[in-house]
């Protein structure tokens, strides 16, 4: 669409602020345009695309002040989004504050929206008589059966039973909570909570998926990363955003996924802090997002998160940049009914913007102009197809950013969401909802209730009279937990390690020969339980994975040999150098190499090292590692692609096999480790950190009897 060619009804000028207003209604050429404005210089300019960045210059008219009256010019919030746009305000503020809300809301006779602020209130000051009387006795009573900010008697048992390891403890104080306070919170509500507290806080990168893992399979397995604020409360409903990652497909047979969660997350941790959202990044299966493998994946993972962490399902937010741009566009339409808004960044223009206006989901869209990788012609069409549609959406363009995405661009896409609520309904009949919905009240159909128990745990405390498990009967339920695979083998795994269970090698030790039969991700677990194991018995199983054709099983079981610490693996791991050189050469395509494959291949090649260098006979580990990693990755030059945005950086996995290595050979007790880190550190000049791991190398090895140092 041409830009607008209408001017400003011919009015006075009032006082402009001296930012642009949120969406408005402005009187354009007789008809009212929503729109955002700002004063410039003696000019009003006029965005009907909202967007507040004063640098858009796309379809943004200007007109001169004495042609506008702001005396004409109405808000176009609604009053629930002036709620959530006052409150988010005044989240760390006084209680006056809140009560200002709260009348304000009452001036406005939003009862529902009133009676929030004013629980507010008795959350900064319980005793407040004030709230205590607007609320009313049923409430009051309501707030006071939930809310332990409010009532804090009962947020201290609340606190306590979080806290509680013992389930008869945790039966006692849901006792006295239902006596003492009539308390409205049901057990399993409680027991979700519990759980989630232990998770950790702050950002973890790949996180396997658990629930459903033994169905969702993935080459390099099925992870998301995590961010979670340090607001969290596990009480208390939080807003979720689901961030997909830029890339494409890579490898040299185009298999493996160019980007991933950790890099996405790099976008979003600071909106994400400020506003206190909980963030999830998966990293695709395969590429685009809307390859067909992601749908089970990305199903389960929205599934997990919402046993897994109090979420507020009312809003549950999606953005993406570049190629998550366009997985924005796909699965924000496929699954409208389930985001409160939808922000594509640097991707696609979506051809069904009718699905956005029915559901009422809002957009917000950014491009770049000169953006040379994403042309920014179809998201234009897209935007103009919405200012025509009359979707709620706001479009941001900006010259000058490439294909990137600045940090006023997410700040103003992190304002729009913050306003935006879920509509639920049927058909037509979708309306806003500003109900505050926790993930773990929801109704849950039954097949899910059964996965919970079988993936995450029963969300019922355990029967304090049952009697302690036997260890033949806690063996098979932690084999039965290896057997689902995932996050939930990996955690059964060293629970398993721990028991030092000489009976459970046998099992293991069947598991991980079963190639083909058993999941790749199964039997990297079971080599990981059985190096904790620690059993002699477990080196037959282990040293015939040293030419395993899963990645994941390989370098499981590498790891498994040198927390065995038997010299005997030695010459197996000799040969697990040599077939693992063979196979970095295999990804070369003349003088170059994928980025995905050099970081895989890498990757491995530094855990083989280890293991080489730690249990195989000196002189051996020297010749191995100089003749398969020395020469081959670093006096060889090997072109393999940058793409910054995308968080790939060949040099520095080259440099962290470096680090690797000259650790390694620093631990080897023979002359000529000193002679092959000297000559490797000529391939690094001018790398700090390879320098310097080469320095300490060269002090020589540490005392006899130290254990090999881990990766």
């Amino acid at each position: 669409m041409t830009p607008m060619r209408r001017l400003l009804a011919p009015l006075a000028l009032a006082l402009l602020s001296a930012v642009p207003a949120r969406a408005d209604l402005v009187p354009v050429g007789g008809r009212v345009v929503k729109a955002t404005w700002w004063e410039d210089g003696d000019q009003i300019a006029v965005n009907p695309y909202g967007s507040t960045n004063r640098a858009m210059s796309y379809g943004v008219e200007r007109h001169p002040k004495a042609r506008v009256n702001v005396a004409k010019i109405k808000p176009s919030e609604t009053p629930e989004e002036e709620f959530c746009r006052r409150s988010f305000a005044i989240r760390s503020g006084t209680v006056e504050e809140w009560i200002s809300l709260a009348k304000w809301c009452e001036e406005r006779k939003q009862k529902a929206l009133a009676a929030r602020a004013w629980e507010g209130v008795l959350e900064r000051d319980p005793a407040n008589e004030e709230a205590r009387k607007a609320l009313g006795p049923s409430g009051l009573k309501e707030v006071l059966r939930r809310n332990g900010r409010a009532n804090p008697a009962l947020g201290e048992l609340l606190k306590q039973y979080l806290e509680a390891e013992n389930p008869a403890t945790r039966h006692i104080l849901l006792d006295r909570m239902k006596k003492e306070h009539d308390d409205a919170l049901p057990i399993a509500y409680l027991e979700r909570a519990r759980r989630s507290g232990r998770r950790p806080r702050g950002r973890t990168d790949d996180v396997p998926l658990t629930l459903r893992s033994k169905e969702v399979k993935g080459k390099r397995g099925v992870l998301y990363t995590m961010f979670v604020p340090g607001s969290y409360d596990p009480l208390r409903a939080t807003p979720l955003l689901v961030g997909l990652h830029g890339g494409g497909a890579g490898g040299k047979d185009g298999s493996e996924v160019t980007g991933n969660g950790p890099s996405a997350m790099n976008f979003y941790m600071e909106i994400a802090e400020e506003h206190g959202w909980l963030v999830a990044c998966p990293s695709a299966l395969r590429a685009p997002w809307s390859a067909p493998e992601n749908e089970p994946f990305l199903q389960a993972m929205m599934d997990e998160l919402f046993l897994l962490y109090n979420v507020d399902v009312n809003r549950v937010y999606l953005t993406g940049h570049s190629m998550g741009g366009f997985g924005s566009w796909h699965w924000g339409g496929e699954w409208a009914e389930r985001w409160a808004a939808v922000g594509p960044m640097a991707g696609g223009g979506c051809p069904g913007v009718d699905r956005f206006k029915d559901t009422q989901t809002p957009v917000y869209l950014f491009h770049g102009t000169d953006d040379n990788v994403c042309a920014v012609q179809d998201d234009r069409g897209a935007a103009d197809r919405m200012l025509k549609n009359g979707n709620d959406f706001v479009y941001t363009e900006l010259n000058g950013v490439g294909h990137g995405c600045p940090p006023e661009v997410l700040k103003e896409m992190a304002d729009f969401f913050e306003v935006k609520r879920l509509a639920v309904g049927r058909g037509k009949a979708f309306r806003r909802s500003d109900e505050v919905r926790s993930s773990f009240l929801e109704k849950y159909p039954a097949k899910l209730l059964k996965e919970e128990i079988a993936y995450l745990g029963d969300p019922e405390p355990p029967d304090p009279r049952a009697t302690a498990a036997k260890p033949e009967e806690e063996r098979r339920r932690l084999l039965a937990e290896i057997d689902l695979g995932g996050g939930a083998a990996k955690e059964a795994a060293a629970k398993l390690a721990a028991t030092k269970d000489a009976d459970a090698v046998k099992p293991l030790s069947a598991r991980l020969a079963a190639a083909g039969k058993v999941g790749d991700d199964v039997r990297a677990a079971c080599a990981t339980a059985l190096g904790g194991i620690g059993s002699a018995e477990a080196l037959p199983a282990l040293q015939r994975a040293m030419s395993d054709e899963a990645d994941a099983v390989f370098t499981a079981s590498v790891e498994a040999l040198i927390a065995l610490g038997d010299r005997a693996a030695g010459p197996s791991l000799l040969k697990a150098l040599d077939l693992q050189g063979k196979r970095f050469d295999e990804k070369r395509m003349g003088a170059g190499m994928s980025y995905n494959d050099y970081e895989i291949r890498c990757g491995i090649l530094g855990t083989t090292v280890r293991g080489v260098a730690a249990l195989s006979e000196p002189a051996d580990a020297v010749a191995r590692i100089q003749e398969q990693v020395v020469k081959r990755v670093f006096e060889t030059k090997i072109l393999v692609p940058k793409l910054e945005r995308a968080d790939m950086y060949p040099e520095r996995v080259r440099a962290a096999l470096g680090v690797e290595v000259a650790k390694a050979l620093g631990r080897i007790a023979h002359p000529s480790a000193a002679a092959a880190i000297a000559r490797m550190r000529t391939s690094f000049a001018g790398e700090s950190s390879v320098e310097s791991a080469c320095d300490e190398a060269l002090k020589g090895p540490p005392a006899p009897g130290s254990a090999p140092e881990g990766g």
